[in-house]
């Protein structure tokens, strides 16, 4: 995917977030506002982004 990198936020599906590079104080900051743990390795963080942004996506299309 090519293009401008969009905003950690949780309407991000989850490829679209695979696709672009986040630092991990990105990672942290996206963790902590949407009241995960903050703290681990980019891979823990990144792990954590997917959760949320998958899950919140899929409630979208499937519910709404």
């Amino acid at each position: 995917m090519k293009g401008e990198r969009p905003n950690l936020d949780k309407e991000l599906d989850g490829k679209t977030f695979r696709s672009f590079y986040y630092l991990k104080e990105e990672l942290s900051d996206f963790c902590r506002k949407n009241g995960l743990p903050a703290t681990g390795g980019k891979i823990e963080l990144t792990d954590r982004v997917i959760l949320i942004c998958c899950h919140y996506y899929e409630l979208n299309v499937y519910l709404f």
